[in-house]
């Protein structure tokens, strides 16, 4: 038997006791892209093996090394002596991407193991992304991320949907940003500082295309369920979960930490300036064109390479757990989606579009003459 010191920031490991993100959370709003990340080691290193054990916010400052948040923070001679330390006490890193392996070599560190996301190995070895034929017409996009990119591309496109990670989260699901308000005219100032696309997100709303998701089977059961013919946008765990779902995704990088991903996966991408300068983006021409045989050709290698890597760090005796517990209970979150305060808000905007225009004139006269 082992025992695996986990150090986690926030309690995401109960996946059937979500009774209200307000709740759970307070009103701060969990990035889900990590808690998939996270409740992908936690699967795979799950076996009778093991014996898993957690620290969170309470845990003491003599319990762990009161200097690792600024070592990994930083960079050049800090960085260097800590990631030192962990070789010369037997540890190991693992890397997601070839990126962050020419930052270790840049130190001196050659050769360090490149595993990609433990996120995406959840599902098995035998992940097989198959692009199924769909008239323009029948043409069902998810998109995530990044809201300019994101609303742009799903125009034209009435059936698409928005899948947020956090960004909403007062508007899809606190109620406290509802119940503080003494009128209708607070709540319709408060999702206007929200709303600065010709009330696209208002519109979103009320029509049930703007989803945040509670739980990682509910994420999940909702892209395969409702049938998506592609994923499309900035955040690298959305459109992992999308894959997950047997969705093809084609991904838009905003940073290197998501490009260097993309390019070990050999995920289908496009560079971010390429999509800010072709405002009339066809995602249905992109579909078309889009190719997994790379990704299918390798996956099955990544998977047991970075299975490998556990055992040679002695994780694991033989193999990754492939029983994802995540996958396969029901959470029990009575919302799932969007709450119908925040669909009646929505439609309520809709209603009176020369009031709120009235208001953003207001909003905007006013934050001039304080200047």
């Amino acid at each position: 038997m082992k025992k695996i010191l986990i150090f986690k920031r926030i309690d995401i490991w109960n996946i059937t006791n979500y009774n209200s993100i307000h709740k759970k959370f307070g009103n701060i709003c969990p990035n889900f892209g990590n808690k998939l990340w996270y409740q992908g080691i936690i699967s795979e290193i799950s076996t009778p093996d093991n014996v898993l054990e957690y620290y969170d916010y309470s845990m003491n400052p003599e319990e762990i090394n009161e200097k690792l948040c600024d070592l990994c923070r930083d960079i050049g001679e800090v960085s260097k002596e800590f990631i030192t330390a962990v070789y010369e006490t037997g540890g190991h890193f693992a890397l997601r991407g070839y990126e962050t392996a020419r930052f270790f070599g840049q130190l001196g560190y050659k050769n360090p193991a490149v595993v990609g996301c433990p996120s995406l190995f959840q599902c098995g070895r035998r992940l097989n992304i198959t692009k199924k034929a769909v008239h323009k017409e029948r043409f069902k996009p998810a998109v995530n991320g990044s809201v300019d990119i994101a609303f742009d591309a799903m125009n034209g496109y009435d059936n698409s949907v928005y899948y947020d990670q956090d960004l909403y989260a007062n508007l899809l699901y606190n109620r406290d940003y509802y119940d503080n308000c003494t009128n209708q005219l607070k709540k319709v100032k408060k999702i206007i500082n929200y709303d600065n696309s010709d009330f696209v997100l208002s519109r979103l709303i009320s029509e049930g295309r703007i989803k945040l998701i509670a739980d990682m089977w509910d994420w999940r059961n909702s892209l395969i369920s409702e049938d998506f013919s592609m994923s499309f946008g900035t955040r690298i765990h959305g459109n992992i979960m999308a894959l997950l779902s047997g969705v093809p995704a084609i991904i838009v990088p905003l940073d290197i930490r998501v490009r260097e991903m993309a390019e070990f996966y050999e995920i289908p991408h496009i560079p971010i300036d390429d999509v800010r300068q072709n405002k009339n983006l066809n995602l249905f021409d992109l579909f078309e064109k889009l190719d997994y045989t790379e990704f299918n050709k390798s996956f099955g290698e990544k998977y047991y390479a970075f299975q490998s890597f556990l055992i040679e760090c002695g994780v694991i005796e033989n193999q990754m757990n492939s029983d994802n517990v995540f996958f396969k209970h029901q959470s029990s979150f009575d919302e799932k989606f969007i709450n119908q305060d925040s669909i009646e808000l929505a439609r309520y905007i809709l209603k009176h579009k020369k009031l709120c225009m009235m208001i953003k004139h207001f909003s905007k006269l006013k934050n001039t003459v304080k200047r």
